[in-house]
C-alpha cells in the first residue's frame, strides 16, 4: 500500500501526516516520525476486524511511503 506523507517540523520534533487520513507519526527525527506511521499505518490495515478470522493468518501488509514536497 503507498501512502502520501507530509512532514512538519515542530517544536518537539517532527510530524509525519498521512494525506488521505488522520493517521500521524512523531519523532525527534524525520526517520522515526515516519517509522511510527509506518507502525500506525500497518497496524490499522495489518488487523483483522472480522467475526470469525480468516482461515490462514494475514500477512503484514507492505506500507510504502512517499514524502511529498
Amino acid at each position: 500500500m503507498r501512502f502520501y506523507v507530509r512532514l512538519v517540523r515542530d517544536s518537539d520534533g517532527w510530524i509525519a501526516g498521512n494525506e488521505s487520513s488522520d493517521d500521524v507519526g512523531r519523532g525527534a527525527t524525520r526517520e522515526e516520525a515516519l517509522a511510527e506511521l509506518k507502525a500506525v499505518l500497518a497496524d490499522r490495515f495489518g488487523r483483522v476486524e472480522a467475526v470469525a478470522p480468516p482461515s490462514r493468518p494475514r500477512m503484514n501488509p507492505t506500507i510504502d511511503l512517499v514524502v511529498l514536497g
